[in-house]
């Protein structure tokens, strides 16, 4: 009878299935930490895309306030220019409010050659 677990091949044989257990561990681990980098990349993009669609709806509410604000007030006190300047800076964007920023100049201008009227 010939005893296998007594030669000088059976501790070769378990260095070499302790080295590919060890392999197969830092493979495992590996793919393990490229998956959670795949997750928070993910988690990224979604609160990117997230936070761009909140800002697009915010500015189209804000265009239409302003709108409906210069509408309802097409000769705004000058005391109601700083707040609708300040409105107005919240959404800016020049190639879409080019014709809003123009609306609002020529009432500033206006508003500074209209008449006043000193009370003494």
């Amino acid at each position: 009878q010939v005893v296998v677990e007594g030669s000088i091949f059976s501790g070769e044989t378990a260095r070499a299935s302790r080295q590919s257990l060890l392999a197969q561990s830092r493979a495992e681990r590996r793919e393990r930490e490229l998956q959670r980098h795949r997750e928070k990349a993910a988690i990224t993009v979604t609160n990117v895309l997230k936070s761009f669609s909140t800002r697009r709806r915010l500015q189209r509410t804000w265009r239409h306030d302003f709108d409906q604000i210069l509408a309802s007030h097409p000769k705004p006190s000058p005391a109601d220019f700083l707040a609708l300047f300040r409105r107005f800076l919240r959404f800016y964007s020049p190639p879409q409010d080019t014709q809003r920023l123009t609306q609002l100049i020529r009432l500033i201008l206006a508003s500074l050659k209209a008449p006043t009227t000193h009370e003494h």
